[in-house]
């Protein structure tokens, strides 16, 4: 299953269903084929596979309480897709954002039904509050996340990434694929081929006092030359404008 729980768009034939609720603008498209997927469907299922593409913004839900106590927030809902999966396969792409960077843990945002959260998973629900997407608490919720549910295997796309700001920066090629088993240690791994420092990833300290993740990027077990391969991507501003360095 190819799942995504989207943010800037509706399929056609879910326009008139009875758990949309959108509060702001939404295109009505079909964001699988504008993405490119249904070649990747065709190709699979020639191979004999059988696999499709699914919003988890329709998904049937489960509550998971944060043990102890969330950091952001004490209980999460998502998608049946992911929390009863044989195997969660992340496949984020890199870039800068007010957030510091979107590698792993930021996309987990992607895997909030919006028929609960809201399409921008900020804006709430009848039924449900949305979710700060802010810099000054977003690694906290990044956390609670990881605390709730991980993923099996990290795989980041960063072929063809942006730098400056996350959706109106400039095109920065980098040919890269980076995978790995521990999301945060993925995205200090990330952070790093980026020209981030790593110990500017608040996430990465917050995790640890959890019992997760290596803490610091040299407690990375990392195969390949990271210091040949390393660019400086320009960071987005905190008001997603970009310009800082």
């Amino acid at each position: 299953m190819i799942s995504e729980a989207t943010a800037g768009w509706l399929h056609p034939s879910l326009q008139d269903c009875s758990a949309v609720d959108i509060r702001g603008s939404i295109d009505i498209v079909d964001g699988w084929e504008i993405s490119g997927y249904y070649p990747i469907l065709d190709e699979l299922r020639a191979r004999g596979i059988d696999v499709d593409v699914h919003d988890l913004s329709f998904d049937a839900l489960d509550t998971l309480v944060v043990e102890g106590g969330g950091m952001a927030d004490d209980e999460y809902i998502l998608p049946h897709t992911i929390t009863r999966a044989d195997a969660w396969i992340n496949l984020p792409v890199a870039k800068p954002h007010g957030a510091k960077m979107t590698g792993c843990l930021k996309n987990r945002f992607g895997i909030l039904p919006g028929a609960v959260y809201g399409w921008d998973r900020a804006s709430g629900t009848d039924q449900h509050d949305g979710i700060d997407h802010v810099p000054q608490i977003v690694d906290e919720t990044f956390v609670d996340l990881l605390s709730v549910e991980t993923e099996d295997l990290c795989i980041c796309d960063m072929i063809r990434n942006v730098e400056g700001a996350a959706f109106s920066g400039s095109p920065r090629r980098s040919n890269l694929i980076v995978a790995g088993s521990d999301p945060v240690g993925t995205d200090l791994v990330i952070a790093r081929l980026m020209g981030f420092n790593p110990d500017d990833m608040e996430y990465a300290e917050n995790a640890w006092q959890r019992g997760l993740g290596p803490r610091f990027f040299e407690r990375v077990r990392v195969d390949g030359d990271l210091e040949a391969l390393t660019q400086r991507f320009m960071k987005a501003g905190s008001d997603y404008g970009g310009g800082a360095w």
